[in-house]
């Protein structure tokens, strides 16, 4: 079976790992272990008091929800529209109640930055582009990366903190000092779990044991972020592969198009993003069009479909988001990466 996520760990990645020269820094750059580290700092850069409000789309990631209440602040759930970007309209309800907007570009889908400025306004923006990698986005305050395992490129685990407006720059190098960096003995259990995830996803062992083994997980996760400097293995690999990135969405939205067609023919909607990070599929019976894709040895999924389950966690009040609670149970999600195999 052919995974929903890209994940790899090559002989020439390991030993980039160990040998590869490491990526080097822009001014207002900041590598972090993940993108949730790079939305915390930028939380905490903007100098909040405690328990200020920031707004996040309710059809999400329950890390960035996380990111929200660690930094010490309350989420504002936004809905979302029926193509997965922010709600504007519920926006101008609900922006008067906030100090501050993380913006999502969820798989890869654009949202129109310049309308969503004129509506908030003075408020600090954070973009979060862990699904839109390829395209520097400087449009927000913030912007926050993820090369993580499934992003563009899956390295591993890492993510960039991109600082695009000077005024917070200063504040968040003070905070970025004081972020720990692995240890070499953290470098040895990170490369081991790469290798040990890369072999559970080759598609023999992962028809056969890891798929299995994810269907027993429960949908409710829970996560406190450790913060920390990314990986200098991570670091090097990602010094080379940023040079693939624009091959890689090319081929990306290849097998988009191609899907889209075969989804166009059976009377499917779909979605594909500016990366084509996932084709999204719009259905009425998600069951039925995954056991299709299944035939055909390809695992698809509903991502993010218990994110009303996270987002009642921190204080999301059923019906506030209806768009976003409808499309949890409408929306499957193709993959598209560029090792794909036809």
């Amino acid at each position: 079976m052919l995974p929903r996520i890209n994940i790899s760990f090559s002989l020439r990645r390991q030993w980039l790992f160990v040998f590869g020269e490491p990526y080097t820094l822009q001014s207002n750059e900041f590598l972090v272990n993940h993108a949730r580290t790079g939305l915390l700092i930028a939380l905490q850069a903007l100098g909040m008091p405690r328990n200020s409000r920031v707004g996040v789309m309710a059809y999400n990631c329950h890390t960035v929800a996380e990111a929200v209440a660690q930094a010490g602040c309350k989420p504002v759930f936004i809905d979302v529209t029926d193509t997965l970007q922010l709600d504007k309209t519920d926006l101008c309800r609900k922006s008067q109640d906030m100090d501050a907007l993380i913006v999502t570009h969820l798989f890869g889908i654009e949202n129109d930055m310049a309308s969503i400025r004129k509506i908030v306004k003075n408020i600090p923006i954070i973009e979060d582009c862990a699904h839109a990698g390829g395209k520097a986005h400087n449009a927000g305050d913030f912007a926050v990366y993820s090369i993580g395992q499934g992003k563009l490129p899956s390295i591993g685990d890492g993510g960039i903190l991109v600082v695009n407006n000077k005024y917070w720059l200063h504040t968040t190098e003070q905070i970025y000092n004081n972020v720990p960096s692995y240890t070499v003995g953290q470098e040895i259990k990170l490369w081991m779990r790469l290798w040990i995830k890369a072999v559970l996803y080759a598609p023999i062992i992962y028809d056969f044991i890891t798929y299995r083994m994810k269907q027993k997980r429960s949908g409710v996760e829970h996560c406190t972020i450790d913060v920390r400097r990314m990986s200098k293995g991570i670091c090097a690999i990602y010094n080379i592969e940023r040079e693939n990135i624009d091959f890689q969405i090319v081929t990306q939205r290849k097998n988009a198009v191609y899907w889209s067609c075969q989804m166009k023919d059976m009377g499917y909607r779909t979605i594909v993003g500016d990366n084509a990070f996932m084709l999204i599929a719009h259905t009425q019976d998600v069951d039925a069009l995954k056991r299709w894709f299944k035939r055909y040895g390809i695992e698809t999924a509903t991502h993010f479909a218990h994110t009303i389950d996270w987002a009642e966690k921190f204080g999301y009040q059923r019906g506030s988001c209806p768009t976003a609670e409808k499309l949890t149970k409408e929306l499957l999600m193709i993959p598209t990466y560029s090792d794909y195999r036809k």
